[in-house]
């Protein structure tokens, strides 16, 4: 897999949490240890999207994963994120992904960062997702 080059790019937001429902928008409101980093509120240009997510199969069937970015003076954003699942429940890490989307767009105002599993609900998928700029 090709490296990402993250020369001459800033990291301006980046969110991470559980997703444990299917068909939910499951919002994304932690930063590791920072567990209420508060609202996002920014005033920057994105140039790329990476998106991280692992699904533990902890049930059997296939799930799908998508990335959401929500808010204000922006488009919002819907990324496809991964798929996993299989025949026999694993009750571990079953696979993870890394999306990285190049993008070109402006945010002035709030952010919000969403997670949604579809299809079959596995289990859990953890996700974390940032913009840089």
């Amino acid at each position: 897999m090709p490296a990402i080059d993250l020369r001459g790019l800033a990291l301006i937001v980046l969110r991470e949490g559980s997703i444990t429902a299917i068909d939910t928008e499951t919002e994304l409101t932690t930063w590791g240890s920072d567990t209420a980093p508060g609202a996002l509120q920014t005033k920057d240009h994105v140039s790329l999207i990476v998106v991280v997510a692992s699904a533990d199969s902890a049930a059997v069937g296939s799930t799908g994963i998508i990335a959401r970015l929500r808010g204000t003076g922006f488009t919002q954003f819907d990324l496809p994120a991964g798929a996993a699942g299989g025949t026999l429940a694993t009750s571990g890490l079953d696979s993870g992904f890394l999306i990285a989307a190049k993008v070109d767009f402006d945010i002035d105002g709030r952010v919000r960062f969403f997670g949604e599993m579809v299809g079959v609900d596995t289990g859990t998928v953890q996700m974390a997702i940032a913009c840089y700029g």
